[in-house]
């Protein structure tokens, strides 16, 4: 049996957080059986881009916090740190920390800021998608690689909990290498699994206190779970959440691979703590059922081409949210969208339907268009 301990939360007052952390890692055996004296530990969040902290874009700070203490009570170091999306440099990182509320947890903790911006390769030939990966330096070297999900929507993998949190791990623009290579979403889940499996968190927590549903993982809407979730295995952490948010496992792409390849199974999910009836939703709102998820599962290969032109979902630009920064443009893996008189265009023959763009958008001004056939083809 696999464990996950769920724990009431109701707010993120620092005290209250602490608790719920200390009470869910205690339900695994406590801290020292993850951290050991002197033991570097690499802290991984959710560090998507620089957005405060009650947009619930970014883990809390609050959590986060609460989980620098417990590893420092086991006489472990801590280096907290991510690749934010888009470029991967200091000046990036700065504002981050600062803008998401992180910088204020080193200061009162004494807990390090990743600043290195070099990289490692870590190779797994057992991969199914990737036999080696390249990563930010510090998690290469850590002892421990401990992570803080945000559990959120998300409009490419409909869902972003402990797995995908760890493509935060691939450095910068170097993601959008990975979206090129893998546009097929069962490819690009697969994937997801071989980057998780390589990054090895020991211990995951989940801040589920307030989530994100609708558009996520930067565009939707706060939704109150009022939860932590903790386990040392991130895909059942995961199914948790997806039990939670009324999720189906062939809606999650991640979830669905997991089970093919044999590292998930439900039967073999163990929920300890508070439960986790109480806290699951009948009516979180995920992302319309993946067109294009459909197709790589579904449509024999050579129909593809025809079935996509009519089907695939499309991003649409609202030019009264949008400020014309080009960053969508900046950003997008198969350089699809252009920028014309200061407003982004796309060239939907080029674009992978990776969303990026929407991901990346500081001012929510990119939605997803699904043509209007859609509605009597795919059912939620």
């Amino acid at each position: 049996m696999e464990t996950v301990a769920v724990r009431r939360c109701e707010s993120y007052d620092q005290d209250k957080v602490d608790q719920a952390v200390s009470m869910a890692i205690s339900d695994l055996g406590g801290i020292e059986q993850y951290v050991r004296p002197g033991d570097n530990v690499f802290l991984k969040i959710n560090l998507l881009m620089s957005r405060r902290p009650e947009e619930n874009v970014t883990t809390r700070p609050a959590v986060i916090e609460a989980v620098v203490k417990e590893i420092q009570s086991a006489g472990g170091k801590v280096v907290i740190g991510d690749s934010p999306g888009g470029p991967y440099n200091e000046k990036v990182l700065k504002t981050a920390y600062k803008v998401c509320g992180i910088e204020g947890i080193a200061k009162r903790t004494g807990a390090a800021l990743n600043f290195d911006t070099s990289v490692a390769v870590i190779k797994s030939p057992l991969g199914k998608m990737l036999k080696s990966i390249t990563v930010i330096r510090p998690l290469a070297d850590a002892d421990v690689v401990i992570s803080v999900p945000k559990l959120k929507t998300h409009s490419l993998t409909t869902f972003t909990g402990a797995v995908k949190l760890m493509f935060g791990c691939i450095p910068g623009n170097l993601k959008a290498e990975y979206h090129v290579r893998m546009p097929e979403i069962k490819d690009f889940a697969d994937a997801l699994l071989d980057i998780c499996i390589m990054t090895k968190p020991g211990l995951v927590i989940m801040d589920a206190i307030e989530a994100m549903e609708g558009n996520g993982p930067s565009g939707g809407s706060s939704r109150k779970l009022n939860c932590l979730l903790c386990s040392d295995n991130p895909f059942y952490i995961d199914g948790a959440a997806a039990q939670i948010i009324g999720l189906k496992t062939e809606e999650a792409p991640t979830i669905r691979s997991a089970i093919a390849r044999g590292i998930y199974n439900v039967e073999n999910l163990r929920i300890v703590g508070d439960g986790i009836e109480q806290f699951i939703s009948t009516d979180f709102k995920v992302p319309n059922k993946r067109e294009a998820d459909m197709l790589s599962t579904r449509i024999p290969d050579f129909m593809k081409p025809f079935i996509k032109r009519y089907i695939k979902p499309k991003p649409e630009f609202n030019w009264d949210k949008c400020k014309g920064c080009g960053y969508c443009a900046d950003n997008c893996p198969p350089k699809a969208i252009v920028m014309i008189d200061g407003r982004p265009h796309v060239n939907t023959d080029k674009c992978i339907g990776c969303f990026c763009c929407q991901e990346l958008c500081m001012h929510k001004a990119v939605d997803i268009k699904r043509p209007w056939i859609n509605k009597f083809i795919f059912f939620r």
